[in-house]
């Protein structure tokens, strides 16, 4: 036993000496404002949806780009050589013109399309562009509001790791100051070794406790580091509450209280008005639901044009010509350059029999639009159910704090009077120590149910923006 209670000792002095030089270290402040403007201007998928807008802005141009006449031009220079040596004769089979004479040729033309009248498929083309363009601008809101909801997440957790491991090194200075005083009524023969071995351990253990939630304070900050670009020292960092509401404040003083001058542990709660909005949440708004109606929307465009390809379309043409040859110099042939015809024409198809194949791309359409649907409605009923548990969650905290605070304020009763009986003599200074290690039980507690329920409220807010 005497060899098992040195080793603990030997623990507790390495630990605090190994804590006393962390407090030199000057602490790093990490905001949860900050975080989150980090992580939006850091944020690939940002990035990468930020881009496909720009894409789907080009795709729109593109569709509009049918409303415009297309002009292009030509040019041809050949030599035609006669094998017959000029016995032959003009003639023309299929789109081949065969000349009876050997010569140099050029040809110059210019020519203009335009689409007429489609039935509405180029205004179909525009709408399913200016909503893919709607739809991209949508997606990037959800993936701005998902990166929200998860750096709310992940400092939340770290801002709880580190809020424990403050309480835990509270509760280590009462536990070794409690273990500090056994030690010498072990000295002097009032306890035995048992008793100040099992204090060694439970302050050995809370040493092991705090190391822990350093460990995992670290994984989560580097969990930050991910979204924010920048490292983070798990040693010497603080990580600063939620600074734009209003809620419970735990106060920790040590305050001297009596004639003497001894300090008399104190702990208050400094109560400020909770800010509670009570949002609405309309589904049909949620950027989830928008998504999938502007994908039916574009798949019913889509059937649109596949049902107005059955129907005839008509379009205009115009060409116009120059034509120069010349039988024995090259050169010469450019210069016998000349205006040679011009025309105007309107042109028009109908498909007749395509092998079924428009009938069955709209029937495969109408099935996927089926399916969005479907997939529509599954998406929504999974976002009201979180969106609900997280409301109810914030509503059972708003019960779990007041009862928080009643347990507080019995506690402080409680130390208050162990304060009146120590100032009179009445009790050890061991019961002191003992009711503020049970008091910052319940701090730890009051810090855990106040920090998840900003972070739900926080989440409800991040939920609803825009949709009220």
């Amino acid at each position: 036993m005497s060899r098992i209670l040195k080793l603990l000792i030997t623990i507790i002095c390495i630990n605090l000496l190994f804590n006393l030089n962390i407090k030199s270290v000057r602490a790093e402040c990490l905001s949860y404002q900050e975080v989150l403007k980090k992580s939006i201007a850091n944020s690939f998928d940002l990035k990468l949806t930020g881009k496909d807008i720009d894409i789907s802005k080009s795709a729109l141009k593109e569709a509009k780009s049918e409303y415009f006449p297309t002009l292009k031009t030509g040019f041809n220079t050949e030599y035609v050589n006669d094998l017959k040596n000029g016995a032959g004769t003009f003639s023309s089979v299929g789109g081949t013109f065969i000349p009876p004479n050997t010569e140099f040729q050029n040809l110059l033309s210019v020519g203009l399309n335009y689409n007429l009248y489609d039935f509405g498929v180029r205004g179909k083309k525009v709408s399913i562009a200016k909503k893919d363009v709607s739809e991209k601008k949508i997606v990037y809101s959800q993936t701005l509001r998902d990166l929200k909801l998860s750096i709310i997440d992940l400092y939340t957790q770290a801002l709880l790791t580190y809020k424990e491991i403050k309480i835990k090194q509270d509760n280590l200075a009462v536990d070794k100051e409690l273990f500090n005083m056994k030690q010498r009524l072990f000295e002097a023969g009032t306890i035995s070794k048992v008793d100040l071995a099992t204090d060694a351990i439970k302050v050995a253990k809370l040493f092991d406790d705090i190391d822990n939630l350093k460990i995992k304070l670290k994984t989560t900050l580097e969990d930050i580091s991910m979204y924010t670009g920048d490292k983070y020292s798990g040693e010497s960092i603080e990580v600063l509450d939620f600074d734009d509401e209003e809620y419970i404040v735990p106060v920790n003083t040590i305050t001297p209280v009596n004639s003497k001058g001894e300090k008399i542990y104190q702990l208050q709660a400094e109560t400020k008005k909770v800010a509670y909005v009570q949002t609405q949440f309309d589904p049909k708004k949620s950027e989830e639901y928008q998504i999938y109606q502007f994908e039916i929307e574009k798949k019913k465009a889509e059937l649109a044009i596949l049902e107005k390809q059955r129907l005839p379309q008509f379009g205009f043409y115009t060409n116009y010509i120059l034509y120069g040859s010349e039988r024995s110099n090259y050169m010469d042939s450019f210069g016998n350059l000349a205006q040679t015809n011009v025309s105007f024409g309107i042109s028009s198809s109908l498909p007749i029999f395509d092998g079924f194949k428009n009938s069955a791309q709209r029937q495969k359409t109408e099935f996927e639009i089926a399916r969005l649907e479907i997939e529509r409605d599954k998406k929504v009923a999974e976002l009201v159910n979180k969106f609900e548990k997280i409301h109810k969650t914030a509503q059972f905290y708003n019960i779990e704090i007041q009862n928080q605070e009643d347990l507080l304020a019995k506690v402080n009763n409680k130390i208050e009077m162990i304060d009146k009986l120590d100032q009179q003599k009445l009790v050890n200074k061991t019961e002191v120590l003992s009711s503020k290690e049970e008091l910052l039980s319940q701090k730890l507690e009051l810090e855990k149910t106040i920090t998840s329920k900003i972070s739900n409220f926080k989440k409800l807010q991040i939920m609803s923006e825009g949709l009220n």
